[in-house]
């Protein structure tokens, strides 16, 4: 098989945990934001290695974003698109942290400390909710990757069109399965083919209609079993097989 029971569910249940833990810290991390709002009982701190730190933490992230986005685009891989994404938005929050350091440093030189100190407060509580977009965006996908799902009946007979397009290449038509997963849709086809067809033919029957499939959906991930028939139609020579017959007649 291309693909068994459990095809990539190992990758949303680990963003689905990885997005479960960051929710919880990030709730944690509002908790103190919010009960911190106000206070003035905050030793003081030096804006000059924080701005540093903070730079470097920036171009930081900027560089490991790319380098997962990269990888993500090559490999196709979902866990790389969220770690990615999570680091996308992390240089953006690093970014914020930077400029609030920079309004707080000017606030502290002109004495407005308890300015400085509301707007830390804050930015701290919006950046925690900007934060959330990643973690709730990648436990809705995940969830939706995990829970199958039937695919609508028009969506299905496309597929079923293939068939009928390659119907003079084939005996019978068994039975098609679907199931979609996130944005994955898992097709499979079971046809049957004459019984003198090579196992050449097969293969490049079940590539074309396969292809013919993604064509139709590009999240389609087909699988097409091909067996040969057992040959009760034929006469006792095992000629005249029917679909040579139409071939003949339409060649």
């Amino acid at each position: 098989y291309i693909f068994n029971y459990g095809y990539g569910k190992y990758e949303s249940i680990s963003i689905l945990g990885s997005s479960l833990l960051l929710l919880l810290v990030l709730g944690y991390t509002s908790i103190e934001a919010i009960s911190n709002l106000g206070k003035t009982n905050v030793a003081d701190s030096n804006y000059f290695i924080l701005m540093i730190f903070s730079s470097i933490s920036f171009l930081l992230m900027r560089i490991v974003y790319r380098i997962q986005k990269h990888s993500s685009k090559k490999f196709g891989m979902p866990i790389l698109e969220y770690d990615a994404n999570l680091w996308k938005y992390d240089s953006f929050i690093e970014l914020f942290v930077l400029l609030n350091l920079i309004i707080g440093l000017g606030l502290q030189i002109l004495e407005f400390r308890y300015i400085g100190l509301m707007i830390d407060s804050g930015v701290a509580i919006l950046l925690t909710l900007f934060a959330l977009v990643v973690p709730l965006k990648g436990s809705k996908d995940a969830l939706n990757q995990l829970l199958d799902r039937t695919i609508p009946d028009e969506v299905q007979l496309k597929f079923l069109s293939v068939i009928t397009k390659n119907h003079t290449n084939i005996c019978e038509f068994k039975a098609i399965h679907t199931r979609q997963s996130g944005k994955d849709i898992f097709i499979e086809l079971d046809i049957i083919l004459p019984f003198d067809e090579s196992m050449e033919y097969k293969d490049t029957l079940e590539k074309k209609i396969a292809k013919e499939i993604i064509d139709i959906n590009s999240n389609a991930v087909p699988r097409v079993y091909a067996k040969a028939c057992e040959g009760k139609c034929l006469d006792k020579e095992k000629r005249n097989c029917p679909i040579h017959k139409f071939r003949n007649l339409n060649g």
